[in-house]
């Protein structure tokens, strides 16, 4: 009679599927603390994630571009992260307030643009339009039109016939 009862599963595919199920969750729990302990390594808000992951060499050199004293270099460090996806929105709020150049200041924001955090980077933009330069301006102008039509009539909407803003249909208006 036991010969007739055998078990579904056998223990190999029992054990087969548990090694799976161990192989996947190691997988993307590594994926979620990876990523956030990366960010905070590059915007230099959590230095002890040494302690528990190795970044590549290619997130070192990012790091000292950014932190660099070299305007230049600080540039190249800029435009190395969108690839990452490691865009934090208030970090390079400070940063853009730190730049003095304004291609620096134009660089952040069309980093800025880049991310995924569409209420906060328009509410950065509102914040700095005003205060910006005219390619500042321009740049903002562009990274809002990229967000979709409605965004950028609300957006022109709160900063109406300021110098260099552009109308959908491409005019510029000047004072």
């Amino acid at each position: 009679m036991r010969e007739y009862i055998r078990p579904y599963l056998s223990k190999r595919a029992i054990f087969f599927i548990f090694v799976i199920i161990i192989i996947m969750l190691g997988y993307f729990t590594g994926r979620i603390t990876g990523s956030a302990l990366l960010s905070r390594f590059l915007t230099g808000k959590k230095m002890n994630s040494f302690l528990i992951y190795t970044p590549a060499d290619h997130y070192f050199e990012i790091y000292r571009l950014i932190n660099s004293g070299n305007e230049l270099d600080r540039l190249s460090g800029y435009y190395s992260l969108p690839g990452s996806g490691l865009i934090d929105e208030e970090f390079f709020l400070e940063r853009f307030k730190f730049e003095v150049i304004p291609a620096a200041r134009q660089t952040i924001v069309w980093l800025l643009g880049q991310s995924g955090e569409r209420e906060t980077v328009k509410r950065i933009f509102n914040d700095i339009y005003d205060k910006s330069e005219p390619g500042v301006k321009q740049e903002i102008l562009d990274a809002v039109k990229r967000m979709g039509a409605e965004a950028y009539s609300e957006f022109i909407k709160k900063h109406p016939d300021k110098p260099g803003i552009s109308r959908p249909e491409g005019k510029y208006i000047y004072n």
